[in-house]
């Protein structure tokens, strides 16, 4: 199965950011005991979340910011997968994650395909789940190479086994995150830094290893902060195989 990346998708005709309002407002909906993510976002920054063409970025009261964007199943659906790049406030480098709603064979491992170039991430030293079970975590200099193609092509494609033995293809349009990136870099004072990402998720532990439940995708965002839970009763049990 393979998931078509939302550029392709907004050109029958384009509605610019559409897909974005599907991913901020499942967030707004989902996250418990926040009025809306743009007052959570004031609160901590002075900013609103900004959208840059197929990615959105934001950031939390503690500090950590985020670009992501998004993948369905179908036309107008929510967002079953998402792909993030965040980086916490204290920290210098960036955290590259992977949140689909599918069930994941972890031990199968990802292949992660960039322009032409593909990089596999074998679990659980190079990619793994922190937090949620089903947010994964790109580790090692193979993640590296990968935020470093990243602004300069125009896809990226994630390659998984879920539990039924079935491999699945999410696409990607990557089409804004260099400025979704430079913007982040501008509200923590961090224009011209070296983008660093080889390193665990800042307070998060494994998931796997710790028994920890499912996330809705939409929450990824919310997902990287030690200081932010889930409600359980509004996430979504992912598919089934």
């Amino acid at each position: 199965m393979s998931c078509t990346p939302i550029s392709k998708r907004a050109r029958e005709p384009r509605h610019p950011n559409r897909g974005l309002g599907i991913l901020l407002s499942l967030a707004l909906i989902l996250l418990p005991g926040s009025a809306t993510l743009a007052g959570t976002v004031a609160e901590g920054t002075g900013e609103s979340p900004k959208s840059f063409k197929d990615w959105l970025s934001a950031c939390q009261p503690n500090g950590y910011c985020a670009a992501m964007t998004y993948a369905t199943r179908g036309p107008g659906g929510p967002s079953d997968y998402v792909l993030r790049v965040g980086r916490q406030a204290q920290q210098t480098y960036w955290e590259l994650s992977f949140a689909p709603l599918a069930k994941v064979d972890p031990a199968k491992g990802m292949v992660v395909t960039v322009g032409k170039e593909a990089a596999s991430f074998v679990f659980p030293d190079q990619v793994a789940p922190y937090g949620s079970v089903n947010d994964f975590f790109f580790l090692g200099p193979a993640a590296q190479s990968v935020l470093d193609k990243l602004v300069h092509a125009g896809s990226a494609e994630i390659r998984f086994t879920d539990t039924g033995g079935r491999e699945e293809g999410v696409a990607f349009s990557l089409d804004g995150i260099g400025a979704a990136l430079i913007w982040i870099d501008g509200l923590q004072g961090r224009i011209g830094s070296e983008r660093v990402a080889e390193a665990p998720p800042y307070g998060l532990f494994r998931a796997d290893v710790l028994g920890a439940s499912w996330m809705e995708p939409a929450l990824a965002f919310f997902q990287c902060s030690p200081y932010l839970d889930c409600d359980g009763d509004k996430i979504r049990q992912p598919s089934a195989p």
